[in-house]
Parts: C-alpha cells; sequence; structure tokens
C-alpha cells in the first residue's frame, strides 16, 4: 500500500476521491490508511492525512504509525497536525521524549499552554527526570514555552534549577531566550 501512495501521489485532483474511497473503504485497513495519510500529507492536505489515520485500533504499531505520521507531517511544516499525532502515540507509548516531540510542535503551532502541559506531564514518564533528557530536550523547550508565555520569573527559576545540567555552551542560548522573554 506504501508502494502504491507513492505511485499514486501525481494523481489529479479529479482522481483524488475515487482514491481515497479505495483506500478507505470497508475495514479499517492499517496499510491503507497509511497509504491514505501520505497521499494527503503530499497533497498538501495534513488534517485529512491525520483524519485518514487516526482511527486506527490502540497499540504498538498504532503508535509506531502515528510517531512516524508526526514525524513526517513536522517536516512538512504541519506543526498543529504534527502535535496531535504525537499527543495520540503518547497515550499509547508513555515517554518523556515522545511528550517533549508533541511539545515542540505545539510549541511551533503557536499553542504554548498545550506545549507547557505535555511539558509537565513528560516529567511524570520514563525518562522524564534523566538528566540527559532534562538537559537536551525538555529543559531548552520549557524555557522557550514559558518565555513564549511570558512567564520569566518562572523561566529564571527553572535555569537556576536545572542550569547545572546543560554546558556553557548549551546554556548561552537559554539565557537569551529568557532575555528574549523580557523583551
Amino acid at each position: 500500500a506504501i508502494a502504491a501512495a507513492y505511485t499514486l501521489r501525481a494523481a489529479s485532483a479529479d482522481a483524488r476521491p475515487a482514491i481515497a474511497a479505495a483506500f478507505l473503504g470497508g475495514l479499517v485497513s492499517p496499510g491503507g490508511r497509511r497509504a491514505m495519510a501520505q497521499l494527503d500529507l503530499a497533497w498538501g492536505m495534513p488534517r485529512d492525512a491525520w483524519s485518514a489515520l487516526q482511527p486506527l485500533p490502540p497499540g504498538e504499531a498504532t503508535a509506531q504509525a502515528w510517531l512516524e505520521f508526526a514525524d513526517a507531517a513536522r517536516s512538512a511544516g504541519a506543526q498543529p497536525v504534527a502535535a496531535d499525532a504525537y499527543t495520540a502515540a503518547l497515550s499509547i507509548h508513555a515517554s518523556a521524549d515522545v511528550a517533549a516531540h508533541a511539545a515542540a510542535a505545539a510549541l511551533a503551532s503557536g499553542d504554548a499552554a498545550s506545549a507547557l502541559t505535555l511539558l509537565d506531564r513528560a516529567a511524570a514518564m520514563p525518562g522524564g527526570t534523566d538528566s540527559s533528557t532534562v538537559a537536551t530536550l525538555l529543559f531548552p523547550l520549557r524555557i522557550r514555552v514559558l518565555a513564549r508565555l511570558g512567564r520569566m520569573a518562572d523561566a529564571e527559576a527553572s535555569l537556576q534549577r536545572d542550569g547545572h545540567l546543560v554546558s556553557d555552551d548549551a546554556r548561552l542560548p537559554i539565557e537569551r531566550e529568557i532575555a528574549w522573554g523580557y523583551v
């Protein structure tokens, strides 16, 4: 089905409804839904792509499909759709890494409040307190989110609490983010 999606990318706009009916009709076929999601994403319809993939039954294979789709949507610049897909995958595959990707996509789509909620969830998930994960993913993202929300006192408190986890080179952009938050 994935090879078929690649072949059908050049289909005319008139043929697309018939293609969607073929891939989405009948039983919920994971392969057909993944192919349709790829096509919709390639055709510039990321919300339709997510609608094709979202109904898959929960499970590890579905979580993997959602994560792959979220990465593709993020690469295509469809940040709100990527955030939705990462968040859905998070319900099955709870990890700080997935929550951080969901938060980054939410922030990129302009939803800093949701990004902060996802970061708070990440701290309670497997890997959420690992110093490497905190230093490389969660802490810098938290600072950006807090700055976007205008919560500079919280950003500075976070820097005081977790700043020791990052190198001096990594600390400079974080401090710059806080300074720009005040501006």
